[in-house]
């Protein structure tokens, strides 16, 4: 772990910043919207955008509130595991890679910290699980908000169809999980038994093993799975939170709900993107989904761009004395 950040790292997520700047200014120049983008960007409220400090303070604390309930027994308090969690941001941001160098990173940060492996790899992935399912009832009810309100109107047909398909896509997906934690399935033993993909196949098997006593002890302790669910809901709705004050601060506030339904299938798209934070496909599709939800482009690129380099860039200077902080613990130093 001792290599999380270097220069090259550093260097790599400043690229990918000035490449998406670039992308966009040069779609916007084509579109004769720069000059519209610039205005929102200057007429921007100046003391809204002070609106972000404590948002993204309260962001990873309600993330490490996700996992307190549980870890709390080990002797942590919420403040480390948000701090733990502001870490993993930091080391994400720095370290393209589907988001495997965060997980990589907390498992080594929660062992030293005296959290068994198997304990600490089951709660990674009951995070995530956590934030995945919140953030997609926030979007099922943003989604019917605008349903009932009428506003799907304005949205291109196949905006909604894929909404509505990602919504019991992900749904069908959970049901799947619960069906296959219920039932303790296992690796197929001709995998497991494989020459080529033995190794990859036990592998798998040891953090399903891990997921399902994780998940066992989760719902035999109800209090604290209802606890972690309600404070996934306030970290989920947080995490969008700082697009929504840029819009405000640009004078558009009404674009909360659009806001939040365009999140998730940007988050869903920038996953899938190998570069810090998904930047690009994150940025792309948000301002391909707000766009069509028929909002400005030159407005909701100026929104999706100052946001992604405010909070990328505020994370990543801010985030170094926590990283350091936890790579000192990880090595033994503290």
């Amino acid at each position: 772990m001792e290599r999380t950040m270097n220069k090259k790292q550093i260097f790599v997520t400043l690229f990918w910043v000035a490449v998406l700047l670039g992308v966009v200014y040069v779609y916007l120049s084509n579109r004769n919207e720069i000059g519209e983008a610039i205005g929102y960007l200057q007429n921007a409220n100046k003391v809204i955008l002070l609106l972000l400090i404590p948002t993204i303070f309260l962001m990873w604390r309600a993330a490490g509130r996700i996992w307190y309930p549980y870890l709390k027994e080990d002797g942590l308090s919420a403040g480390l595991l948000s701090s733990i969690q502001y870490e993993i941001n930091f080391v994400d941001t720095m370290l393209p890679f589907f988001s495997l160098t965060g997980a990589v990173y907390a498992l080594a940060r929660l062992k030293k910290l005296k959290v068994s492996e198997g304990k600490a790899s089951g709660m990674i992935m009951f995070r995530y699980i956590i934030s995945i399912s919140t953030k997609w009832v926030e979007i099922a009810i943003a989604m019917a908000i605008l349903v009932a309100m009428g506003k799907t109107g304005e949205m291109p047909t196949w905006v909604v169809y894929l909404v509505c398909i990602m919504i019991v896509a992900i749904t069908v997906a959970f049901a799947a999980g619960l069906v296959i934690y219920q039932r303790k399935i296992r690796v197929p033993r001709k995998l497991a038994r494989s020459q080529k993909l033995g190794k990859t196949a036990a592998a798998v098997q040891e953090q399903l093993d891990n997921l399902f006593q994780t998940l066992d002890v989760v719902f035999s302790q109800k209090g604290a799975l209802l606890e972690s669910f309600v404070w996934g809901l306030v970290y989920s709705l947080l995490e969008v939170l700082p697009f929504w004050v840029i819009a405000t601060a640009m004078g558009h506030p009404e674009l909360l709900l659009p806001i939040i339904v365009a999140s998730g299938v940007a988050i869903t798209v920038g996953i899938a993107i190998p570069t810090p934070m998904g930047i690009g496909g994150f940025d792309g599709a948000m301002i391909l989904f707000l766009g069509s939800m028929g909002s400005s482009v030159a407005l909701v690129s100026a929104i999706v761009v100052t946001t992604r380099v405010l909070v990328l860039g505020g994370s990543a200077l801010t985030g170094i004395p926590f990283w350091m902080n936890g790579m000192r613990c990880i090595e033994g130093k503290n």
